[in-house]
């Protein structure tokens, strides 16, 4: 297209750099460029299509813009006709030729160039840059306006939605479509569906599952954008959550099983404690058993003893009922020391200062 377009300014120019040669561009060259020839009018026809065109183009495009882009077109608009008419007045004889108006229209013209450019941010890199990270998106950015018409897409939207960007005018339609053939029928979708097409001021997300052409969870998000109180569109994200749902899922059946071996744990440290509860009650057991055993057949046979000699030796026989006596008393002060860390000590007021000093 460039290159069609270029075609016919190139020849004009050459036929006014070769004039002298064929003077089919002006035929009578004087200082009023009076006398025009088929080369002049071509080109004169040529300029105004284009201009008019380009005018008509740039018109059209800003219905769809708002702020400074809007008021950034009027200007290169008025920029561009304000030549374009003092040209076709100059043509058509109605201001005269030799008044020569075209410094005066471009100074006009550099002005309203000059607004549009510093004012209105005609040179802002900072869209550009806004694109490209736009494009750089590991999701599929879409933008739609308040027609329902896909304005723009990003190049993973391009990836993961093949079949609605060969189309040749993609609309929000097709996009709806592969949406419902693609994803597993549930009420979510007329819900999706109903969100896409609505032009409220509120933002909505869902999570869906496709199954065509693979199994993988999508999640929607759509936001509204306004130009002040106006709502001029909407922006419709879709990303891949497969992979975080999956992580997430493994971390659910993590849980699952920690809480199980906690479960576990929990068991084995009360069979744990119970152990160590039979343990020390055997030892116990054992202790007193040892004990009593010893005292009692030592009291036994100092007894005997003492029985045998009650009546042949007095005095031997108060030796070992001495003797039986201490084995008792030393018995049962095992018996009480075993009994020590298991039952609770019974403190009188006069006996609480010794304990405490004991303790210490």
């Amino acid at each position: 297209n460039l290159l069609l377009i270029f075609i016919v300014p190139f020849f004009s120019y050459l036929a006014v750099l070769t004039n002298d040669w064929h003077h089919l561009f002006f035929n009578v060259v004087d200082k009023a460029f009076s006398n025009y020839d088929i080369f002049f009018y071509i080109h004169t026809l040529e300029s105004y299509l284009y201009i008019a065109l380009g005018a008509a183009l740039l018109i059209k495009y800003s219905f769809s813009q708002n702020g400074h882009k809007k008021k950034q077109i009027i200007l290169l608009v008025l920029a561009a006709l304000i030549p374009f008419t003092i040209n076709v007045f100059l043509v058509s004889r109605i201001i005269p030729v030799a008044f020569d108006c075209t410094p005066f229209c471009l100074m006009i013209s550099l002005i309203l160039y000059f607004i549009a450019t510093f004012k209105y941010k005609l040179l802002d890199l900072l869209p550009i840059a806004h694109r490209k990270i736009v494009e750089d998106m590991n999701e599929a950015i879409i933008l739609v306006n308040n027609f329902n018409q896909i304005i723009y897409y990003n190049k993973f939207f391009t990836n993961l939605f093949p079949e609605i960007v060969s189309l040749k005018e993609p609309s929000l339609n097709h996009f709806e479509t592969a949406i419902i053939e693609r994803a597993e029928f549930n009420q979510k979708i007329e819900s999706l569906i109903e969100a896409i097409e609505n032009s409220s001021d509120l933002n909505y997300s869902i999570r869906l599952k496709i199954i065509i052409p693979e199994v993988k969870w999508l999640a929607f998000n759509i936001q509204p954008f306004s130009s002040g109180k106006e709502v001029v569109g909407k922006v419709i994200s879709v990303s891949d959550v497969s992979q975080s749902l999956k992580l997430l899922d493994e971390l659910h059946q993590k849980n699952i099983e920690l809480s199980e071996k906690n479960r576990q744990l929990e068991e084995y440290a009360a069979t744990v404690e119970e152990l160590a509860v039979v343990k020390e009650r055997n030892r116990f057991a054992r202790d007193v058993h040892d004990t009593l055993g010893q005292t009692m057949t030592l009291l036994l046979t100092l007894l005997q003893v003492g029985q045998m000699y009650c009546h042949q030796d007095p005095a031997r026989t108060e030796q070992n009922l001495r003797k039986a006596i201490k084995v008792a008393e030393d018995g049962l002060a095992e018996v009480r020391r075993s009994l020590n860390g298991l039952t609770t000590i019974q403190l009188c007021s006069d006996s609480l200062l010794s304990a405490l000093q004991k303790l210490t």
